[in-house]
C-alpha cells in the first residue's frame, strides 16, 4: 500500500500528539469526559494523508480561549461543575464571570503545528512508500 510507512509515522505522531495535549489538560482543571474525548484519525485524500484530533465541542474554547462578551451556556457549565464535585449553583455565576472576563486560550494546538515536525523524517517515510510502490510496479511490467 502506497503511503504506509508514512502513515504509521502520522499514526505515531497522533498518539503522541494526543499524550501531550492529555499530559497538560490533567494539570488543568479539565473533565475528565474532554480527556476521554480525545482521539485521532489518520485519513486518505486526494493530497495525500490527513491527521484530525477529535474532542467534545469546547475542546475549542479550552484551547483558543473565549473572548469576554456573551455568557456560555449555563447546562453546560453545570455539567463541568457536577463532574468536578462544585455546587451546581455556581454554575451561574461562572458563566456570568466568562461572559464578563472571558477564557484565557490554553494553546494546546500551538506546540503541534508544522513547525514542530521534522520534516525529514516524514519525506523519508514516504520516499521509502515510493520505492515500494515501484518496485512492486516494475515486477508487474516484466
Amino acid at each position: 500500500m502506497l503511503n504506509s510507512n508514512l502513515t504509521r509515522k502520522i499514526k505515531l505522531y497522533g498518539t503522541e500528539t494526543i499524550a501531550k495535549i492529555k499530559k497538560e489538560l490533567l494539570n488543568s482543571r479539565s473533565s475528565g469526559r474532554l480527556l476521554n474525548s480525545l482521539n485521532y484519525e489518520v485519513k486518505s485524500i486526494v493530497e495525500g494523508i490527513s491527521m484530525d484530533i477529535n474532542a467534545e465541542d469546547y475542546f475549542q474554547y479550552v484551547d483558543e480561549g473565549r473572548s469576554p462578551g456573551k455568557m456560555p451556556n449555563v447546562n453546560s457549565i453545570k455539567s463541568w461543575c457536577r463532574i468536578k464535585g462544585i455546587p451546581q449553583s455556581a454554575a451561574f455565576p461562572i458563566a456570568k464571570n466568562i461572559g464578563k472576563f472571558g477564557i484565557k486560550p490554553a494553546n494546546l494546538l500551538a506546540d503541534i503545528g508544522e513547525n514542530k515536525i521534522n520534516t525529514t523524517e516524514w519525506e523519508v517515510s514516504y520516499y521509502k512508500d515510493i520505492i515500494k510502490y515501484l518496485e512492486k510496479n516494475i515486477k508487474n511490467l516484466k
